[in-house]
């Protein structure tokens, strides 16, 4: 997005803190691991202890990572 390149291009600090990477094999993996009941009850009460959610942004996309031989 245009906020992350700005961010990174910048010398100031930018605007997060953090960042979290899910792998699975689709996108709906993901969806059903972040709404299954079990991550709901266990898992979510406690972001707020780590994540504001009101000031996250969500990037979906793919990528490989290329290892030399």
């Amino acid at each position: 997005s245009n906020q992350i390149a700005a961010a990174l291009s910048s010398s100031e600090q930018t605007p997060f803190w953090g960042l979290v990477t899910f792998e699975a094999e689709s996108y709906e993996k993901i969806n059903e691991v972040l709404t299954d009941p079990e991550y709901i009850r266990v898992v979510f009460p406690d972001e707020k202890n780590i994540l504001d959610r009101s000031k996250s942004m969500v990037l979906a996309g793919e990528y490989v990572t290329f290892f030399r031989t």
